[in-house]
């Protein structure tokens, strides 16, 4: 049911519902969130996990990590700001960051592939040059909650946890750092992928990551970081397994600022269940197009509500 209102179907009126009966062709970790205006900014979104039995052997249990962006600026002044040429979309982080110098090279944590040991891991890249966002938050959250007050997850030592993140933001893409975990990757956006290990994954705008982590048998508290890209935000949650130790402080800010996301991940990634290879019946190119004056973006220079098919 997935659409964009005055396109496909009318938005659901003020204070009304509809209900939708599909039937579930499909299972893993999905999303539900708003295509009306600005909504998902402002949290008109959920996680929407469909379990199998496979999914449900996986693991002792499954824990879901909506991850967001948030601004005290309200989403449809940000966007006034950006159509104006306002960098960083007028927020009060951007204020405070007015003579950051963006462009100067600097050291940024960034993704690494280890053939050797065939996992994930982190690294820093040093004398990069950053380019500003567009938007500038003022801060990330995990499950609603900013790390100054993070949620903290009570697991069995020994226990084996499915984390299924969701980056359910208006712009931020995310770094998944496991700190002292280690993760297997077992579906990217609800799809089985060949399971792959490390510590440090990356999650784009919308994606979703299934992770399965061992939790250690000595007692401590794990914190899962979710770094915000091109940014030095940070958001998640702690995993404890023993109810007596308390979580350590996290600073939601840091000096520490990421990368961009890349293909590192992309290409190490193989299907479970690959399509079989057949030729193509049809080709329609389309260019991403924009963005055209007023920060619009189209599909082969055709802007919304523009809306004939191909």
């Amino acid at each position: 049911m997935d659409g964009v209102p005055y396109v496909t179907q009318p938005p659901i009126p003020q204070g009304q519902c509809q209900r939708i009966h599909y039937p579930l062709v499909q299972n893993g970790t999905f999303w539900m969130h708003s295509h009306y205006g600005l909504q998902t900014q402002s949290y008109v979104a959920e996680p929407f996990v469909i379990l199998d039995e496979e999914q449900e052997r996986w693991v002792d249990r499954t824990i879901s990590v909506m991850l967001r962006d948030f601004s005290f600026t309200p989403a449809s002044q940000i966007l006034n700001n950006v159509v104006a040429g306002e960098r960083g979309g007028g927020t009060a982080m951007a204020r405070s960051l007015a003579d950051f110098a963006w462009h100067q090279p600097r050291t940024l944590l960034t993704q690494q592939w280890d053939p050797a040991t065939q996992r994930f891991g982190m690294k820093q890249e040093k004398g990069v040059l950053m380019m500003g966002s567009d938007v500038v938050y003022d801060a990330l959250l995990a499950n609603e909650r900013s790390l100054d007050a993070p949620e903290i997850i009570d697991v069995e030592p020994g226990e084996t946890v499915a984390i299924r993140w969701v980056a359910g933001s208006a712009f931020m893409s995310f770094f998944l750092d496991l700190g002292d975990l280690e993760g297997e990757l077992l579906r990217i956006d609800a799809n089985p992928v060949e399971p792959i290990r490390g510590s440090l994954f990356q999650l784009a705008l919308a994606q979703r990551l299934t992770l399965r982590i061992k939790v250690p048998e000595e007692p401590g508290v794990f914190p899962l970081l979710a770094l915000g890209e091109r940014s030095n935000l940070r958001c998640g949650v702690v995993l404890r397994n023993n109810p007596k130790l308390s979580a350590p402080d996290l600073a939601p800010q840091t000096d520490q600022w990421t990368g961009p996301l890349d293909f590192t991940q992309d290409k190490q990634l193989r299907a479970t269940n690959p399509l079989a290879g057949r030729a193509a019946d049809n080709t329609i190119p389309v260019a991403l197009t924009g963005p055209a004056p007023k920060y619009t973006w189209g599909l082969n220079d055709r802007f919304y509500p523009y809306r004939d098919p191909y």
